[in-house]
């Protein structure tokens, strides 16, 4: 009686030590696929802390930057990954009219106007979305005019929206 007590023991321990390799299996199995199908976190938002005239604006106070791309001493945003990205870009201005230019590897794909106010701040914005790839550097330039730090609107932000550009289909 004893010995089959042992037995059935034994049974029960193969068993559970069994059911424990498969469960670890699957869970490592599991953590592999999210890995694959995590996609690329590409986020970032900064402010310009001066005033900026025409040129590459350094917005160079980072209130975020995930995934490091964005570099605040030369003001670019390099592409990483190829992918759709969406770009906003704000600027303030006073007293006269202000031209900002998105440029994508010098290339401009964008622009923003300010009012030519001549008593109060004025803030324009404008959004791209972009089908980049890998290397493609991107980056505001003021062409006419000048941007303010007054009031901490001068921005600059983006996001990468999926993995690849080609999964892009346009109406």
């Amino acid at each position: 009686m004893l010995e089959m007590e042992v037995n059935c023991l034994k049974k029960e321990l193969l068993d559970q030590t069994y059911k424990t390799k498969i469960e670890k299996e699957e869970c490592n199995s599991s953590k592999q696929a999210l890995l694959i199908l995590k996609p690329d976190h590409v986020v970032f938002h900064v402010v310009a802390s001066s005033n900026s005239s025409p040129g590459v604006v350094i917005f160079d106070h980072v209130i975020s930057n995930i995934g490091s791309r964005y570099d605040n001493n030369s003001g670019i945003f390099t592409v990483r990954t190829t992918g759709l990205y969406v770009f906003s870009w704000s600027i303030e201005t006073y007293g006269q009219l202000t031209e900002a230019a998105l440029l994508v590897n010098r290339i401009e794909v964008g622009i923003t106007k300010s009012d030519e106010a001549p008593s109060y701040y004025d803030t324009t914005t404008s959004f791209a979305v972009l089908s980049l790839n890998r290397k493609d550097k991107v980056w505001v330039r003021i062409k006419s005019g000048r941007a303010e730090a007054m009031h901490t609107c001068t921005i600059f932000s983006g996001w990468k929206i999926n993995k690849s550009g080609k999964e892009f289909i346009p109406l």
